[in-house]
C-alpha cells in the first residue's frame, strides 16, 4: 500500500509539473500576441529565423570544408589535433557573440514571483526555454561533418560522437556563464572591463 502511494504520488508530480509547464508556454505564446507591437515582433522573428537558415547553412558548408582548410590551406599533417589547439579562440569567440545575442530570463520570471509557485520551477522553466537559442545548435553545425570524417577515421564512431558531445556541453557552459556574467556585472562597471578584457 505504501508503494502504490508513493507511485500515485510520483505519478501526479509528473502530471503537475507538465501542467505548469503548459501554462507557462501558454503565457508566454500570449504575451507575445497580445503585445501592442506584435506586427513589429512577428517582422523581427521572421528576420531572425531567415538570419538562422543563413548561418545555418554557411556553418555546415565551413564544417564540411573544415578538415581540407587545415590540411590543404593551413598545411597541417595532424588536423585534429591542430583544431584541438585552436578550440579556445572558437570559444571566446561564441561568449562575445553570445553576450550580445543572449538576453537575461529574470524579466519574464517577473510576473510570477508573488505567486506561490516554486522558485525552483521558474527557473528550470526559463533555463530550459533558453536552451532553445541558434547558438546552441551552430556548434553542432560546425563540428559533426569535421567529428564524422576525421575524427571517425583516426579513432572510431564512439569517440568522434564523445568529442562532439564534449564541444556541445562546453558550448552550454559557455551558454549559461554568459547569464551568470551579465546578472552579476552587467548593471556595473566591472561587466564592460570584464568583456572588453575577454574581447581584447
Amino acid at each position: 500500500a505504501m508503494t502504490l502511494f508513493f507511485l500515485n504520488l510520483i505519478r501526479l508530480s509528473g502530471k503537475h509539473q507538465s501542467s505548469m509547464k503548459s501554462t507557462f508556454l501558454s503565457h508566454a505564446w500570449k504575451q507575445f500576441f497580445r503585445s501592442s507591437s506584435v506586427g513589429k515582433g512577428i517582422a523581427i522573428k521572421i528576420t531572425l529565423g531567415l538570419m538562422a537558415l543563413v548561418i545555418g547553412g554557411y556553418s555546415i558548408a565551413f564544417g564540411l570544408s573544415l578538415e581540407r582548410i587545415i590540411t590543404q590551406g593551413l598545411k597541417q599533417t595532424d588536423p585534429i589535433g591542430f583544431l584541438n589547439r585552436v578550440l579556445i579562440y572558437y570559444f571566446i569567440i561564441e561568449f562575445i557573440m553570445r553576450y550580445f545575442m543572449q538576453r537575461v530570463p529574470a524579466i519574464d520570471a517577473q510576473p510570477y514571483l508573488h505567486l506561490p509557485i516554486p522558485k525552483s520551477r521558474i527557473v528550470n522553466f526559463l533555463l530550459g526555454k533558453s536552451m532553445v537559442h541558434p547558438m546552441n545548435i551552430v556548434v553542432f553545425l560546425l563540428f559533426t561533418p569535421f567529428a564524422l570524417n576525421a575524427v571517425d577515421t583516426a579513432y572510431g564512431p564512439s569517440q568522434a560522437w564523445i568529442w562532439i558531445l564534449f564541444l556541445w556541453l562546453i558550448s552550454i557552459i559557455n551558454h549559461i556563464v554568459v547569464f551568470l556574467f551579465k546578472k552579476m556585472f552587467d548593471q556595473s562597471g566591472w561587466g564592460l572591463l570584464v568583456f572588453i578584457t575577454l574581447s581584447a
